[in-house]
């Protein structure tokens, strides 16, 4: 299906124009419906506004010289067919007298072919800037996609960072507290320990003193 598909967008106007005539031997067709065969089987793929005057410059073109693979029908306007389904003998006669009669119309045909070979050639440019056109937004987006995943990955990185700093500030704020509490009742605890021992001693000096007054009175 895709060598299919890669055929098609590949094949030149001279190509499809003989694949249709090669499906219809021995029957003259005019340019209209050669178009209109090779639009409707998909033997081409279109681009441009006036495929119809490429399709004629090219049939023209193709249909003078020993090289050319194509037959224009005398007599009959814009029908051709290919030129090795016409005999020898009526192809000679007929050229002798496409000489004679269409030297003038050749001429005029000449110069509409170029008219539509220069028309062919910017409906070409028009595509293939298009093409471009396409591709540079393409570019664009993907560039914008990236910077807006490289610029979020830089704030996830900021938030990280800064919620880390954050977390270490409040838990050194809590070790601190906690330290000043543990101190605090370390100090009370020293406090009320020395506070007891110093009660105590007053009371066995106070017993102390007590005695030896017992002592001096009796004695």
């Amino acid at each position: 299906m895709r060598e299919k598909g890669r055929r098609k967008k590949g094949r030149t106007w001279a190509e499809a124009a003989r694949t249709v005539l090669e499906k219809y031997p021995n029957t003259p067709m005019s340019h209209k419906e050669i178009l209109q065969v090779i639009q409707k089987e998909g033997l081409k793929e279109i681009s441009g506004t006036s495929p119809l005057a490429c399709l004629n410059a090219m049939l023209h073109t193709n249909s003078r010289g020993e090289e050319g693979i194509f037959y224009k029908v005398p007599g009959r306007m814009g029908v051709y067919t290919l030129k090795k389904d016409i005999p020898d003998g009526l192809k000679e006669l007929s050229e002798g007298s496409e000489e004679s009669s269409d030297a003038h119309s050749d001429s005029q045909s000449s110069e509409r072919s170029s008219s539509s070979s220069d028309g062919c050639a910017k409906d070409g440019r028009k595509s293939r800037w298009k093409r471009k056109g396409l591709v540079q937004d393409k570019v664009q987006e993907v560039v914008q996609d990236k910077l807006q995943e490289i610029v979020q990955d830089k704030l996830q990185e900021i938030v990280q960072d800064k919620l880390q700093e954050i977390v270490q500030d409040k838990l050194q704020e809590i070790v601190q507290d906690k330290l000043q509490e543990v101190v605090q009742d370390k100090l009370q605890e020293i406090v009320q320990e020395i506070v007891q021992n110093k009660v105590q001693e007053m009371i066995v000096q106070d017993k102390v003193q007590d005695k030896l007054q017992d002592l001096c009175r009796t004695s």
